[in-house]
């Protein structure tokens, strides 16, 4: 699953609700999550500069005028375009997914072979690493989820059937936050 499409469907979708506050409240929300990263022990120095590209792309479609224009998302579609910008994006996304991953130890251990902190070097970090199905939980329960939006996975992997198979990531309580029913819904499709 591609880091890549959910972090533009993210900016996507909080650019098509067409509010500057929720944008705004988003803007403060990631950057409180700095302090998550300094609890799961990274250094400031070592994710700032990335964080700088995320909150440069939070200032552009906060400030632009094409916040009058929610379905305008070439600001977002520039910045992904951008390879030195969109590497700095998906490797801030990633140090949150890690932090939060390694600050809830006990929720996602469960699911993995080998240690939270591992798995976080091993396969949520580095770079070039496609997320796997328990590191997406992560992001959507970090980034997603807490912004008010729904996710929808939709499965193309040869299942009997006419139907994809779509599993919808929403109503699920997160640091006392529910999903709303109605949220905006950020699509995947997943591909074996």
């Amino acid at each position: 699953m591609g880091i890549v499409a959910v972090a533009f469907g993210y900016f996507e979708l909080l650019l098509k609700t067409g509010d500057p506050n929720r944008i705004g409240m988003e803007y403060a929300r990631i950057t409180s999550l700095n302090n998550l990263m300094n609890v799961a022990g990274l250094e400031s120095y070592i994710y700032e500069d990335f964080a700088d590209a995320t909150f440069s792309l939070f200032g552009q479609i906060s400030a632009s005028p094409v916040i009058d224009h929610p379905y305008d998302v070439s600001e977002v579609i520039n910045a992904f375009n951008n390879p030195d910008i969109s590497n700095a994006i998906i490797t801030h996304f990633k140090f949150l997914t890690s932090s939060w991953m390694k600050t809830r130890p006990d929720y996602y251990q469960p699911f993995l072979d080998r240690p939270v902190k591992v798995f976080c070097e091993t396969q949520i970090e580095p770079y070039g690493i496609e997320i796997e199905h328990v590191g997406l939980m992560a992001l959507i329960d970090c980034l997603i989820l807490p912004a008010g939006l729904a996710v929808e996975v939709f499965y193309l992997d040869r299942s009997d059937g006419d139907e994809v198979n779509v599993h919808r990531f929403e109503d699920v309580e997160t640091e006392g936050m529910i999903t709303p029913i109605d949220a905006p819904v950020l699509r995947l499709l997943y591909r074996p």
